[in-house]
């Protein structure tokens, strides 16, 4: 059974993935000043970001959502807003991946 409907918004589908995969942290959307697409936090303290993702509804190449997240963190990166996650993901309607933030800094 998949948690994408069609017709969801982008927003519709980051509030189903957070409630199907990560229901037990805190969700921070659109975060920061450069609006990070999916922050998942630890719910004790919610400067302690754990993973940063960009999403997307449809099928979208990883490596372009990757590219965008990583232009759209760098911002809040630079800008010491949080310090970044152990983890960068992209996903969409097909598929999740993870990559580990050391990989790009």
């Amino acid at each position: 059974m998949s948690i994408f409907e069609k017709g969801m918004s982008e927003e519709q589908y980051k509030q189903a993935f957070y409630r199907e995969f990560f229901k037990d942290y805190l969700y921070q959307p659109n975060f920061g000043k450069s609006k990070i697409d999916f922050v998942i936090a630890d719910p004790k303290d919610k400067t302690r970001h754990l993973l940063w993702a960009e999403a997307k509804n449809k099928p979208t190449q990883p490596r372009l959502s990757l590219t965008q997240l990583i232009l759209t963190a760098k911002k809040t990166y630079f800008g010491g807003e949080v310090v970044p996650p152990a983890y960068l993901a992209t996903f969409d309607s097909e598929e999740i991946n993870i990559y580990r933030t050391s990989d790009f800094v």
